[in-house]
């Protein structure tokens, strides 16, 4: 009697959490607490924004285990930490690859929480998951476009820089860097930057620079930078971009290139 009660009491808290889950707009499993062995914890429930990922229907994935995602791809180092904290009855949080009902492979990333009764034993795990495959893709093709971006910079001695006026923040390409011939680790804020330059051409630098920022006007001009062979000369562009977070036709960034001629 006292394990048909136990089994009751932990199915009502299941259909509880279940219910309290069904509106969110991320994936949910929730298995039972079995053996982690094959075939492994069994699930419980699935909603329907784990049905839209996988292609799985909450019917036909309950009572089966995790495993049935899982394919050539999916990383085993990756689930041997998650059995590691299973094991430990800790939250595991991490990123593979899985696969659809169909077969198709995506970029899963999920977090895994132990459910405890009143006694604290582990009653349920429930998995929040996300497809990010196309974050993840996006991530790639900016590394890509980044690397290439890179390269076509060192060959055209060519450095680019960005300067977000609200945020009062620099960025700065590696090329840019070396053109100046500072340490990427340096304080490229405007005024630092400003001296760089021979101080015969500071003024009409910082100039075109105030210009830019207050008026909207682009720029493109020339510039001693004293360096240990003696001086070198660069050509600085700028644009000034509008929008963003600041008021509507103000400037928001000032984007440009600084060439080594």
């Amino acid at each position: 009697i006292t394990d048909v009660t136990d089994r009751v009491q932990r199915e009502k808290r299941l259909r509880m959490l279940s219910k309290a889950l069904e509106q969110t707009k991320e994936a949910v499993l929730i298995t039972e607490a079995d053996s982690l062995d094959r075939p492994g914890p069994r699930i419980a429930y699935a909603n329907e924004a784990f049905e839209e990922m996988t292609g799985y229907t909450e019917e036909e994935i309950l009572g089966k285990t995790p495993r049935i995602l899982q394919g050539p791809e999916t990383d085993r180092d990756v689930i041997d930490t998650l059995r590691e904290a299973l094991e430990a009855g800790v939250r595991w949080s991490g990123e593979a690859i899985n696969y659809t009902k169909h077969g198709d492979p995506y970029q899963v990333q999920w977090s895994v929480s132990p459910v405890r009764g009143d006694d604290g034993d582990i009653e349920h795990w429930v998995s929040v998951q996300r497809d990010v495959t196309k974050r993840r893709r996006r991530q790639r093709e900016l590394e890509r476009q980044n690397d290439f971006f890179e390269k076509a910079q060192e060959i055209a001695k060519v450095g680019a820089w960005e300067y977000d006026i609200q945020a009062h923040e620099s960025t700065w390409t590696e090329k840019a860097y070396d053109i100046v011939g500072l340490p990427t680790s340096a304080d490229t804020t405007p005024e630092n930057t400003f001296q760089i330059y021979h101080s015969e051409d500071r003024p009409q630098v910082r100039e075109a620079f105030r210009r830019a920022v207050k008026k909207g006007k682009p720029f493109d001009l020339e510039a001693r930078i004293p360096d240990e062979d003696g001086t070198k000369w660069v050509r600085i562009r700028g644009e000034p971009q509008h929008g963003g977070e600041n008021e509507a036709g103000r400037v928001g960034r000032v984007r440009g290139t600084i060439r080594d001629i």
